[in-house]
């Protein structure tokens, strides 16, 4: 029993030592994991910063929702306005000629 044991001891231990990278390879992994830790880090912030931004976006659209008819109805006025401005201009116009046919 404790041959098997010793066995199964010692074959563990080989076993660990080829699943488990060597301290060169391990610096590396732990430079990777420590660069894609800032990446992540540095992605969030961006996302973040844009969710903001969508944010101010979202809020000045709705603004501009909540304008747009008042600004119809104004420029509805100042198509009548115009319109009847153009009437009376033609009518000075008609005036005029006849008085300079006169």
């Amino acid at each position: 029993m404790k041959k098997k044991f010793r066995v199964l001891l010692l074959a563990s231990f080989f076993g660990l030592g080829i699943a488990l990278p060597d301290c060169n390879n391990q610096q590396g992994m732990q430079q990777k994991l420590e660069a894609m830790e800032a990446s992540h880090k540095e992605l969030a912030r961006k996302i973040q910063a844009i969710e903001t931004h969508l944010k101010t976006v979202d809020g000045d659209l709705n603004e501009i929702k909540g304008l747009l008819p008042q600004i119809t109805n104004v420029l509805t006025a100042q198509k009548t306005s115009v319109g009847k401005l153009e009437a009376d201009v033609k009518v000075v116009q008609e005036a005029l000629k006849k008085k300079r046919r006169l």
